[in-house]
């Protein structure tokens, strides 16, 4: 998925490396094939930004709801990922780890369709507020997976 955070761009994750992973790796390649095939269903990820001047932080007013109208071609996706995601079951080891990583990426998601509507509506303070809890949660999110197991060149860093 991607939403806004606060450096302007739309946020993509890197991936994560772990040296122990505590999320079994059949588990974890299994989740890595579920999010290369999400991705590829995101509107936004067959597009570049088209707002490049575009301050998350200091939101342009006329701008804004263009930027809701771009984020929101991912939004039929976005209203499916908890069922896709719940779907993916449980693994065998680091349930714990898991349900964490789930759970963070399912606020994300959340936070992320919020973010849709405040833009289009031209709410300005709130698509700010919008962008500081996706950055605070894309930093746990990467902290999490780095720790469960998810390699530096993982599908999913596109799409939580």
């Amino acid at each position: 998925m991607c939403c806004l955070n606060l450096d302007g761009g739309l946020r993509r994750l890197r991936g994560w490396r772990a040296t122990r992973p505590a999320i079994d790796p059949a588990f974890v390649a299994k989740v890595n094939a579920f999010c290369a095939a999400e991705a590829k269903q995101l509107p936004t990820n067959a597009h570049q930004f088209p707002y490049p001047q575009f301050d998350p932080s200091h939101p342009d007013l006329r701008t804004l709801p263009k930027v809701g109208a771009y984020l929101a071609a991912d939004l039929p996706e976005r209203h499916k990922l908890p069922t896709r995601l719940n779907a993916l079951g449980e693994p065998a080891t680091g349930r714990a780890q898991w349900h964490q990583i789930r759970s963070l990426a399912l606020q994300e998601n959340a936070i992320g369709t919020r973010q849709v509507t405040v833009a289009l509506a031209s709410q300005a303070r709130a698509f700010t507020a919008t962008a500081h809890e996706i950055a605070k949660i894309a930093n746990e999110l990467h902290n999490a997976s780095r720790k469960a197991g998810f390699s530096t060149t993982s599908p999913c860093a596109s799409l939580f």
